[in-house]
């Protein structure tokens, strides 16, 4: 398990929000993150993250929609992998849940620049 915490660490639009029901009754949401990073030779790449929130992120959670840019500036990552009911272990995978965020607009705008060439959004 690694805790993270600091300014910027990660910049992304909210592409989906999804809830599920739990089998003890509430309800937990998930949010995908699209995120993009520029190599060195100027071409993009896309990526995509499921996150779910805690402490102060679920407090505020209401402000997370589809569209909204964020700025994720604490969060706990666990490499976690569960065992199956015939004793085995099935195949690890990355818990990421954001502990803070704020709102990130561009200039006042929360659409991504005209000159994308791919839409964060998909």
């Amino acid at each position: 398990m690694i805790f993270i915490t600091g300014k910027n660490l990660i910049r992304g639009y909210i592409n989906k929000v999804t809830e599920r029901e739990m089998p003890n009754g509430g309800t937990v949401k998930s949010y995908k993150l699209g995120t993009r990073e520029i190599k060195q030779d100027g071409t993009k790449v896309f990526s995509s993250w499921w996150f779910s929130t805690m402490g102060e992120a679920r407090k505020k959670e209401d402000q997370l929609e589809e569209g909204k840019l964020i700025d994720i500036t604490s969060f706990k990552m666990t490499n976690v992998s569960k065992k199956n009911d015939d004793g085995t272990w099935s195949r690890p995978f990355l818990d990421m849940r954001v502990s803070n965020f704020e709102l990130y607009t561009l200039a006042g705008q929360q659409e991504p620049p005209e000159d994308e060439e791919e839409s964060p959004f998909e």
